[in-house]
């Protein structure tokens, strides 16, 4: 099930790769779901030969079926006693981004410690219910005052614009002037409250 997760997951995140959404945080998304698979399903990745890692974990995993357990280490007990502490810490410093997950009011990217471990990460804390767009045009008659001037609309390669225009695919590389073009039309029409 787990392996089966991840494949599901993987393809989700490079479909979204390949829509242009998001960009680098749908690769981000991709890295930990890498752990769903275990040593069974990335032994293709080693090579077989005598001495190799492929064949340590066979002979270890050999060893482990007829009981044969290697002795315990010192660290091994420090190791696990380091894993629950910080265990115990993640979870405590959680409780602050679970409160603000269930509240009405959600703050986005926001950090709720100094020591800024765990915080809120987020595109969107809510959705709006009519678009906004800045555009950007220009001219290039003598009086731009003028009432006869031609004014032209510069078209950006990535944002949101033209509703016939094919969505252009973007990653890996993201477009950043054209994703904040779209996130600076929010922020206007909230702070000015006109129509941009």
């Amino acid at each position: 099930m787990c392996a089966i997760h991840g494949i599901l997951q993987i393809l989700f995140q490079v479909l979204l790769i390949i829509s242009g959404n998001l960009s680098f945080l749908n690769w981000l998304t991709i890295v930990p779901n890498i752990a769903c698979f275990d040593d069974s399903n990335l032994a293709f990745l080693f090579g077989s030969r005598q001495g190799g890692v492929k064949d340590q974990v066979s002979k270890i995993q050999a060893k482990e079926a007829l009981g044969q357990k290697p002795p315990t280490h010192y660290g091994a007990f420090i190791r696990r006693a380091l894993n629950i502490s910080f265990g115990v810490l993640i979870a405590y410093l959680s409780l602050p981004v679970i409160v603000n997950l269930l509240s009405s009011k959600q703050m986005m990217n926001t950090s709720f410690n100094p020591l800024r471990i765990v915080n809120t990460y987020g595109a969107f804390g809510s959705i709006t219910k009519e678009r906004t767009e800045v555009i950007i045009q220009g001219t290039m008659s003598q009086d731009p005052h003028d009432p006869s001037a031609l004014w032209e609309e510069y078209e950006f390669k990535c944002k949101a614009g033209d509703l016939k225009r094919r969505p252009c695919i973007i990653s890996p590389y993201h477009y950043r002037l054209d994703w904040l073009m779209w996130f600076a039309a929010f922020q206007a029409s909230a702070l000015l409250g006109v129509d941009v």
